[in-house]
């Protein structure tokens, strides 16, 4: 009896650990989810009109581009709300070019919109992860 008692109750132990665990790869990390049904798309267009519209805005808005040519990949990371807006944006640690264009680059993306990602057929929050070429 105690032993099949033993046996219930490591099972059902088992069976909920497996379940958070489910639960946790789709679930927020650091204010976003990383796994969403449909991701996020701009409202520019594509991925590829959103680099665009970053380089665009980068090069009118940082004199130091103006003045020479910059080279090289900014890695951001921001998450898209449920409205539309990006609330927080910031440059991977060790991907950016210099202070002064990663801040514009943040800058660009916390202007842009979005339409959400949605889980479950739910507008919610997503992160994103982009690579910003500057040629």
């Amino acid at each position: 009896m105690k032993f099949s008692l033993f046996l219930l109750l490591t099972t059902c132990l088992l069976c909920l650990d497996i379940q958070a665990q489910t639960d946790s790869s789709h679930g927020e990390s650091d204010g976003g989810y990383v796994v969403v049904s449909t991701m996020p798309v701009f409202s520019g267009g594509d991925d590829v009109k959103f680099v665009q519209y970053v380089v665009s805005y980068v090069k009118e808005n940082t004199p130091q581009l103006k003045k020479s040519a910059v080279k090289g990949n900014v890695f951001i990371q921001f998450t898209i709300e449920t409205d539309s807006s990006v609330s927080t944006a910031s440059i991977v640690p060790g991907k950016g070019i210099n202070p002064t264009i990663d801040q514009s680059v943040i800058d660009a993306v916390k202007k842009s919109r979005w339409s959400p990602g949605t889980l479950n057929g739910k507008a919610t929050r997503a992160k994103r992860t982009m690579r910003i070429t500057f040629s």
